[in-house]
C-alpha cells in the first residue's frame, strides 16, 4: 500500500529565501515607482488647475470689459436715436 498522506518538508532552501527576497524587492520597487508616478501626476494637476484659474480670471476681466463697452455703446446709440427722432418730429 502506498502512503497517500501529506508530507511537508521542514527544511528551508536557499531558493525559497532568494525567491521571497526577490518578490519582496519587486513589491517595494513597484510601490515606490507608483508613488513617484502619482506625485508627478499630482504636480501636473496642480499646475493645470493654477493655469485654469489664471485663464478664468482673464476671461472674467475680458467679459466685464466687454459688458462695459456694450453698455457705453448702447447709451451712445440711444442718445443718437433720441437726436434723430427729435429732428424727425420737428
Amino acid at each position: 500500500m502506498i502512503d497517500k498522506e501529506w508530507h511537508l518538508d521542514k527544511s528551508l532552501s536557499v531558493g525559497h529565501i532568494l525567491t521571497t527576497a526577490i518578490l519582496f524587492a519587486s513589491a517595494v520597487s513597484a510601490f515606490y515607482s507608483l508613488s513617484t508616478r502619482l506625485s508627478v501626476v499630482e504636480d501636473r494637476i496642480i499646475s493645470i488647475l493654477e493655469s485654469q484659474v489664471r485663464i478664468d480670471a482673464a476671461q472674467d476681466a475680458n467679459l466685464t470689459q466687454f459688458r462695459d463697452d456694450m453698455r457705453d455703446m448702447t447709451v451712445d446709440l440711444n442718445a443718437k436715436l433720441d437726436i434723430i427722432t427729435a429732428h424727425l418730429l420737428e
